[in-house]
């Protein structure tokens, strides 16, 4: 008579170790990318604010004055050249007495953002192409 049983001990073999880092791997690798453009479209709202900010400067100096600011006259003003959370640098450009343009800029850890800047000028969001309307949309 054979009186050896097999007995199996408790926990998880290898091959099933394996197998949960391989599922977990690949939530991964779709999770982390969807998470990052969530964090950078949330970002934009930055940029969105501090150009709306600009545009009211900016209509705010042109009641005064005969053209629209620059940026160093917008400073008198308490314009600032960076947005209020830091992700984005503002420029304007093409000031006259009926136009301007202000572009932000990402930088730090928002650079990386597929929104290469972000523009508005004194009829609204610039949206020259899809890529610049996908940056205006929330």
């Amino acid at each position: 008579m054979n009186t050896k049983t097999s007995t199996r001990s408790p926990g998880f073999s290898l091959v099933e170790l394996m197998l949960v880092v391989v599922i977990i791997s690949l939530l991964a690798m779709v999770a982390i990318p969807s998470y990052q453009e969530s964090v950078y479209r949330s970002r934009r709202a930055d940029a969105h604010a501090a150009l709306m900010g600009m545009q009211l400067l900016q209509e705010k100096w042109r009641s005064v004055h005969t053209s629209y600011a620059t940026l160093n006259s917008l400073a008198t003003i308490g314009a600032s050249s960076t947005s209020n959370d830091g992700y984005y640098t503002l420029a304007i450009s093409g000031n006259s007495s009926t136009a301007f343009t202000v572009t932000a800029t990402p930088t730090g850890v928002q650079a990386s953002d597929s929104c290469a800047s972000i523009q508005l000028n004194q009829n609204g969001p610039v949206q020259t192409s899809e890529d610049a309307k996908k940056c205006w949309n929330r």
